[in-house]
């Protein structure tokens, strides 16, 4: 499997506000051109065929995330594992990180093991990096 990539000449020219409907995305991405090789400048977490408009249910996923806050991700000493730090501008209450993490454990994103430290400690928590017994690169894979 791997994410599919477009090449849209106007990317840089037609910013979309975080509060734009789906047809103003949709619209400002027109003219993409779908490359079935590595190139383009727009990667998608679409995998694999086209988007079928007439059925988008049926797509699956590698989630892109663009972050809009303070972040940093350092892999973990498990290839293909790593922590992500968020720090957002106003940080989340008890309810707010228990739903976060809801989430993400049941896309998935996450292991059950993060939601039961979280239930037993009220926290979660990683091994700071200079403790990880081997440092590994980026997950490469990834993109």
């Amino acid at each position: 499997m791997r994410r599919q990539r477009y090449q849209l000449d106007n990317l840089d020219s037609t910013p979309v506000a975080s509060d734009a409907s789906y047809d103003t995305i949709r619209k400002s991405r027109e003219g993409g051109k779908y490359r079935p090789d590595d190139e383009g400048n727009l990667i998608s977490s679409v995998l694999d065929a086209p988007y079928d408009e007439k059925n988008p249910s049926a797509s699956r996923h590698w989630p892109v995330i663009d972050l809009d806050l303070p972040h940093a991700y350092v892999p973990s000493k498990t290839p293909g594992h790593g922590h992500l730090y968020l720090m957002p501008s106003i940080p989340l209450t008890h309810k707010e990180y228990r739903e976060l993490l809801t989430a993400l454990r049941d896309a998935r994103i996450i292991g059950a093991g993060n939601m039961h430290q979280f239930n037993i400690s009220g926290s979660t928590a990683a091994r700071l990096p200079r403790y990880f017994v081997a440092r590994r690169p980026f997950y490469e894979g990834a993109l």
